[in-house]
């Protein structure tokens, strides 16, 4: 059965809001009285987080004093022609040239003639400007709504320790710990228009952060007392062609990092630590918007700007081709054992669902029960409450928390979050949780849940208005034991050699909807010049 969102309740009142969740029942406080210590003390430790306008304007001042620790002033004319294509394009980098004294009166002239030829003509303009053209459709490959103006433009949550990075509208990345008021700044010339943050598994201080010039990988000390981290902290993981980083993803052992860009067809897997990066790509399908490991590494998701997305198998890294019939896939989300990943896009007011049997390979041949197609597991076509208040639409951004216990979602022109109760045995389900407001003047910026939150589910809320909430989902039959609080603290003194816990085994899905259609795998070699090949066999998932 499809869940709706007509199976909601509105707000009992008009001045409340729903503060937490505890063993099932939402809990209200008046609207001048926010405050969750009322019913618990789950997140009494968690860093209070607040980005003002003020804030934001005092760390632009700090960045242009401190700008000759990162860029000096006396840069020579090939420098001054790198920063200004990388910052405004070729044609204005052709003026600075020509208004260079060093540049000698040949190349002065035919620089001169070179400009005039490019304004001229209208059909290169467009080339010219490729990358104005890029950056004004950023916001739409984000999971941030109104990314251009919103406070809070991106935020992740360490997967082991009570740290958060918060990135702003500046491009300043800050970082919260619990019990601490220290709050490192992370800023550099090079970290523009950051889409994305992704704290590396099984480290305690290296954050990847996606913008324009590709990857910024920063190491962070946790015990330094620096507020601003120098570019000697700093390493830049770049392609010329594969700039404006949409979408990164982790392998859970840390091992590897995959990015995504959606001006860029290839995706690229790092190995950080040499800092180097294999390509990936097949013919079809627009830039890789969107990447998405799965928690057993054995599958990435792979989205594009257009009707296709794939699903890779690492271990081959061979692909399944989908294709949907409209728009792009603008989320995905896997369930803690990867038998299943939910995903939306941009064109449908619903959630589809793709799952997989145990132990699947892409070799294998399959049987009856495997050829699966993407299912609707949730209808969010709009709705009015009986309060007046709209919900549903378009979906921006989806969040599932690690146990798979609840899955929240956030839309494009509703002010209201709705949070799913899932459950993925014998076959997925979603039905209705609660439904989440902020302040009358707030609306959703992001929404993620915490990795290692030990009482349930703490959902983290990034409202317009630059405040971040937690909205605990407090389950009693995992209430925390001393014995367990310990452990849990002392996974915040994380070391590089500790080993995640294994999640459970995955349960296969007996639905067999189809939706969508998907070609056979896409084969070919580990590298951006095999193109493989791709029929287009309608429901014919895999490939023996």
């Amino acid at each position: 059965m499809i869940c709706t969102l007509q199976s909601f309740s509105a707000f009992p009142v008009e001045d409340v809001l729903p503060v937490c969740e505890l063993d099932g029942k939402v809990q209200y406080v008046d609207v001048n009285n926010v405050q969750l210590s009322i019913f618990t003390n789950v997140c009494s430790n968690h860093p209070v987080i607040n980005i003002s306008r003020e804030s934001i304007h005092v760390a632009r001042q700090e960045t242009h004093s401190s700008s000759t620790l990162f860029l000096p002033e006396n840069n020579s004319l090939w420098k001054k022609l790198q920063v200004t294509w990388y910052e405004h394009g070729a044609l204005d980098s052709l003026q600075i040239l020509i208004s260079a004294p060093e540049c000698p009166p040949l190349l002065r002239n035919v620089t001169r003639k070179i400009v005039s030829f490019l304004m001229a003509a209208n059909s290169i303009v467009p080339i010219i400007r490729k990358k104005e053209n890029e950056l004004s459709s950023l916001p739409k490959y984000t999971q941030t709504r109104e990314w251009k103006t919103s406070l809070i433009r991106a935020l992740a949550w360490h997967p082991h320790c009570t740290k958060i990075a918060v990135c702003s509208n500046d491009d300043s990345v800050r970082v919260f710990y619990a019990n601490s008021s220290h709050t490192p700044v992370i800023k550099h010339q090079r970290q523009r228009n950051v889409t994305c943050l992704a704290w590396r598994p099984l480290s305690s201080s290296e954050l990847a952060i996606g913008c324009s010039a590709g990857i910024c990988l920063w190491t962070i000390d946790p015990m330094s007392t620096m507020t601003r981290p120098s570019s000697s902290c700093l390493v830049v993981l770049s392609n010329p062609n594969h700039v404006n980083v949409t979408s990164l993803s982790w392998h859970s052992e840390g091992k590897l990092l995959i990015s995504g860009s959606a001006f860029d067809k290839i995706m690229y897997v790092w190995n950080v630590d040499s800092q180097e990066g294999v390509p990936l790509w097949r013919l079809g399908g627009g830039g890789v918007s969107l990447v998405s490991y799965s928690p057993s590494n054995d599958r990435v998701f792979a989205a594009t700007t257009n009707i296709v997305f794939r699903i890779w198998n690492t271990e081959e890294w061979q692909c399944d081709r989908w294709s949907m019939s409209s728009g792009h896939v603008n989320n995905a989300c896997w369930s803690p054992c990867g038998s299943v990943v939910l995903f939306t896009t941009t064109t449908e007011a619903a959630i589809y669902a793709l799952t997989f049997s145990p132990h699947y390979s892409l070799f294998d041949t399959p049987s009856t029960e495997d050829k699966k197609s993407a299912v609707i597991v949730a209808d969010l076509t709009p709705i009015e409450l009986v309060s007046g208040e709209r919900i549903g639409g378009d979906i921006i951004g989806m969040s599932w928390d690690p146990r798979g216990r609840h899955l929240a979602v956030s839309f494009a022109s509703s002010d209201i979050i709705a949070v799913f109760i899932t459950n993925i045995s014998p076959k997925i389900h979603l039905s209705r949780c609660c439904l989440i407001k902020g302040y009358p003047s707030e609306i959703p910026s992001i929404i993620s849940f915490q990795s290692n939150f030990a009482d349930g589910a703490n959902l983290t809320i990034g409202w317009s208005s630059g405040r971040v909430q937690y909205f605990p989902f407090v389950y009693v039959d995992i209430q925390s034991s001393s014995a367990d609080r310990f452990a849990n603290e002392s996974k915040r003194n994380l070391t590089i050699n500790k080993t995640p816990l294994r999640e459970s085994q995955p349960r296969p899905s007996s639905s067999n909807h189809r939706h969508f259609s998907q070609s056979t795998s896409d084969i070919g070699l580990f590298s951006p010049s095999a193109t493989g090949y791709e029929d287009s066999i309608l429901f014919s998932p895999y490939r023996g």
